[in-house]
């Protein structure tokens, strides 16, 4: 029987793979999907940098002003 993964360890073994989707879906009941997605964002935008460079990236990242984040979302209807 698998092992049922949680989201965060799901986007980390993605994210080490190096063969990124072009969209994630997360939905579900569970709690914390926007922080992980956005730790999973931090991640692979700031791959391979060190230093400098990747602190400003990780600040860009967590101000949502990198050139290559964008946060899209839905909001339940009334």
């Amino acid at each position: 029987m698998e092992k049922i993964q949680s989201a965060s360890e799901e986007l980390k073994n993605i994210a080490k793979s190096k063969r990124i989707p072009n969209a994630i879906l997360l939905s579900g009941n569970g709690k914390n999907k926007l922080r992980s997605a956005l730790d999973f964002c931090k991640t692979i935008l700031t791959e391979g940098e060190e230093g400098d460079r990747k602190l400003k990236l990780e600040k860009m990242c967590e101000s949502y002003s990198h050139p290559d984040f964008c946060l899209l979302y839905t909001s339940p209807s009334p």
